[in-house]
């Protein structure tokens, strides 16, 4: 009986046990998967939070826009030049595990397409093969932003796309893109919006009054008044503090100009430009031009070519009368158009209008410059302060003009001229400091440095059409 109710007692304790150990496992397997749901939310969670930086302000535009901030978001915080679109782009994108998983993508357009947002937004998606599931507006004190949601291949909607055009003629174009995560990035994109401040430009607005003065002067006449009356403008580009030595000498400017009959306006001006640069940013580019009376019409070949072959670019570049500007590019083959606003002047025509901001006695503006390359470069020009001109080093200059390109904060130039608004030459500080001396051309042709170009420089110094 004793060893009966033994057996039997561990038999009943086994299966007590067994029991136990089975809830135990159930309540660990549970408990795990608990803590699975619990942790997947808060990745959901922590994706989807959105906080966000100070805004980020692109330089005299009156434009500043946020960026998403944590660990999990890289951004170089900083606004970006992108010629071949005529835009600055502000990025940043969503790492995890390492792998890019979101992005946010502001460009700022300098010279917007001129048709209708729906139709922008359309040819957007086009690009990417996406189709728009859901459309929509977005209220904002200063402007009102059209946006569409996006899907590609059936895909889960996790794009967002707004555009919105700005009362200065520039435009903005906000992206979000997050994988398979519409709320997170439908999230981010109107927090954004909310958040970017944009302010009345004034620089650019006095900009519009300036061009427009320039144009009742006229492209000869502007020409004319800084050349004095010639038409051929010569430079000599030295190392700052040169002692004219020929080590010295980094390379020459030339540019002619004569009577165009351009669109048959007489008013027009045909020419050339031939610029070398020697050491270390060694390149010659010469461009062949025509400028209408107004220069709201023009075309250029140019050609550039630098050291040892890098960096070879050939472009054809035309604004035509319906206002937009066709750029054909003859190194890498293809073809854009853009449109040129109303404050867009030809590179061609810059130290004329610097000669006329002078004259006209404006505050800082801000115009679009058209260089050889197609590309529209927004530019700061404003008055030098008395330490700027005390930075010419020959003789004293009486007046003196800072050109800021915006693309970059570091990027000036400074052009000097004596009491009587004679242009004396020019600063370069950027990079390695140079100076531009105007001088007379015939000077070019007695140095040895340049004789490999003789042939150029007697070319073009031998133009005796007029103006």
């Amino acid at each position: 009986m004793t060893v009966a109710i033994t057996a039997y007692g561990v038999y009943y304790f086994r299966m007590v046990y067994e029991n136990e150990k089975r809830g135990k496992q159930e309540i660990f397997l549970l408990t795990i998967f608990f803590v699975g749901i619990i942790l997947s939310y808060m990745v959901v969670r922590h994706r989807n939070r959105v906080v966000l930086s100070e805004p980020i302000q692109l330089n005299s535009t009156g434009l500043a826009v946020p960026l998403p901030i944590g660990k999990i978001w890289q951004s170089e915080g900083k606004w970006q030049f992108n010629g071949y679109e005529n835009s600055f782009t502000l990025l940043s994108s969503m790492l995890l595990s390492g792998k890019i998983e979101g992005q946010l993508m502001c460009n700022y357009y300098i010279a917007p397409e001129l048709t209708d947002i729906d139709e922008r937004l359309a040819q957007q998606a086009a690009q990417v093969k996406a189709s728009i599931v859901d459309k929509g507006q977005i209220q904002l004190g200063w402007t009102t932003v059209q946006w569409a949601q996006l899907t590609v291949k059936s895909a889960i909607s996790d794009s967002f796309i707004g555009i919105a055009d700005l009362p200065d003629g520039r435009s903005i174009q906000l992206l979000v893109v997050m994988e398979s995560n519409p709320k997170g990035a439908w999230q981010l994109f109107s927090a954004v919006w909310g958040e970017i401040k944009y302010e009345h430009n004034d620089l650019l607005n006095n900009g519009k009054l300036f061009t427009a003065r320039l144009k009742r002067i006229g492209t000869k006449q502007l020409i004319e008044t800084e050349t004095n009356g010639s038409n051929k403008r010569v430079y000599l580009i030295e190392k700052a503090d040169s002692s004219t030595d020929n080590n010295d000498l980094l390379g020459f400017a030339i540019d002619t100009f004569s009577d165009g009959d351009y669109y048959n306006d007489r008013g027009s001006v045909s020419g050339e430009s031939f610029y070398h640069l020697a050491g270390r940013r060694e390149a010659n580019n010469n461009i062949g031009f025509e400028i209408n009376g107004d220069f709201d019409r023009f075309n250029w070949h140019s050609k550039y070519i630098g050291k040892s072959g890098r960096g070879n670019e050939s472009a054809q570049v035309e604004l035509d009368d319906t206002g937009s500007m066709k750029v054909v590019s003859l190194t890498t083959p293809g073809e854009r158009t853009c449109w040129p606003g109303e404050v867009s002047v030809p590179e061609m025509l810059l130290d004329s209008a610097v000669r006329a901001f002078i004259d006209i006695e404006s505050g800082p503006v801000v115009i679009d410059l058209v260089i050889a390359k197609g590309w529209i470069m927004p530019t700061k020009l404003q008055m030098a302060t008395a330490e700027d001109i005390g930075k010419w080093p020959g003789e004293r200059a009486g007046y003196g003009v800072v050109i800021e390109y915006i693309y970059s904060q570091d990027s000036k130039q400074y052009i000097f001229f004596d009491e009587d608004k004679n242009i004396l030459g020019k600063i370069d500080p950027s990079g390695q400091q140079v100076v531009w001396h105007r001088i007379d051309g015939s000077e070019l042709l007695n140095m040895q440095q340049f004789l490999p170009w003789r042939e150029d420089i007697e070319r073009l110094l031998s133009n005796e059409k007029e103006i």
